[in-house]
């Protein structure tokens, strides 16, 4: 799923829905799979920020270097959207 946060300050931090996009999980437990990894990669070449519950040290590594930023929060997406739109919100003042 793709949401854009607001970046004007009027709009509180809040996000809207963009678009669902969709791709296989690239890992299962400590496996990660390069070719999936790649495919999700592709998928999310447009994306500045991922909310991800959890991630490993690889992955982290794989977005940075596509110049996507993780965002770990154990939360459920609405929480970490809040979360994150805030913290966009901070930075921005």
């Amino acid at each position: 799923m793709i949401f854009k946060i607001r970046e004007n300050l009027q709009n509180n931090g809040k996000y809207k829905f963009i678009e669902l996009k969709k791709s296989a999980p690239s890992c299962s437990g400590d496996v990660g799979n390069k070719d999936a990894r790649k495919k999700t990669l592709d998928v999310l070449a447009d994306i500045d920020v991922v909310p991800v519950s959890q991630i490993g040290p690889e992955a982290v590594e794989s977005l940075i270097l596509r110049g996507i930023q993780p965002y770990k929060t154990p939360t459920f997406i609405v929480e970490a959207l809040k979360n994150l739109a805030s913290t966009v919100k901070n930075d921005l003042n």
